[in-house]
């Protein structure tokens, strides 16, 4: 089973990295602003101390008027889950 990774420690490491890209944050779920999904994504996968190689899934929410997309990543060698929303 994977361990939730904190969203306050990556939140600090992703707003050194890639500035005024986290929107919000809580549990192991970050909301990430739509333009830096795809870089947060890539810091995910290549930091080492990250290394988010697996995506588990992606889902949606239907709130009728807009779909929310969810994003499950997974890092096999730190054993660690994180939620990514884009926002």
């Amino acid at each position: 089973m994977t361990i939730a990774l904190s969203a306050a420690d990556t939140v600090t490491r992703l707003e050194t990295e890639l500035p005024g890209s986290i929107i919000e944050s809580s549990g192991n779920t970050i909301v990430v602003k739509q333009e830096f999904l795809f870089k947060v994504a890539s810091f995910l996968n290549t930091a080492p101390e990250f290394d988010f190689n697996y995506l588990n899934f992606i889902t949606a929410v239907d709130y009728q008027t807009y779909f929310e997309v969810i994003y499950n990543l997974v890092s096999l060698p730190h054993n660690q889950c994180l939620v990514v929303k884009p926002g």
